[in-house]
């Protein structure tokens, strides 16, 4: 992936190796396969390809639009998308090192930003946390959908 980093950034060694992890994504999308947000939501900014190209274009402007932040933040971090790169693309190491620029850039949004789902996603929580949360929420899914036996 070519990336024309931000002036402002260029030089920094957490923005260089963000850059170096994203030119190793080749977009082949094996990574959508196995992300729990982007199977629940289907849209292809909450997986980890979309994900990335939005932090390019954060490395590349130095800002960063609402929707955009709110599709980041989405990211559980569970990392199963590294287990299926072919590329070996350490997207987790991309938030961790893209996070600065990232946390910088969502600051000036955060007072816009309201209700629970916003606040949740700016917790930092434990795995078990995360895979009880996503049990609650799939488990609510069905029974949302689940049909009262015919009589």
């Amino acid at each position: 992936m070519q990336t024309h980093i931000h002036p402002q950034l260029a030089g920094r060694s957490d923005v260089k190796e963000a850059e170096d992890i994203l030119r190793a994504c080749v977009h082949c999308g094996f990574c959508t396969a196995v992300c729990p947000t982007y199977q629940l939501l289907g849209d292809e900014l909450d997986g980890p390809r979309g994900r990335i190209y939005l932090i390019k274009n954060l490395l590349e402007t130095d800002t960063i639009g609402e929707s955009a932040a709110g599709h980041l933040d989405r990211c559980l971090t569970c990392r199963a998308c590294e287990t299926t790169c072919p590329s070996g693309v350490e997207y987790g190491r991309l938030l961790d090192e893209g996070g600065a620029t990232i946390d910088a850039a969502v600051e000036i949004l955060a007072p816009q930003k309201c209700g629970a789902a916003s606040l949740v996603v700016q917790i930092h929580v434990s795995d078990r946390t995360i895979a009880a949360a996503c049990d609650a929420r799939l488990s609510s899914v069905a029974d949302s959908h689940r049909r009262e036996p015919a009589l």
